[in-house]
């Protein structure tokens, strides 16, 4: 198994995840397309 940093990318996939799970469905709002949100907080990282 290979890790790296993740990329732009691969935002939309990993919330993806994170909200198909009872708790993250919770907190996470996955929609396609993804709310700017997302991006904005990676951008900032």
């Amino acid at each position: 198994m290979k890790f790296r940093k993740a990329t732009k990318n691969d935002i939309s996939i990993i919330v993806e995840m994170i909200a198909d799970d009872e708790v993250g469905k919770t907190r996470e709002n996955f929609q396609v397309p993804l709310p700017a949100e997302y991006l904005n907080a990676f951008e900032k990282k």
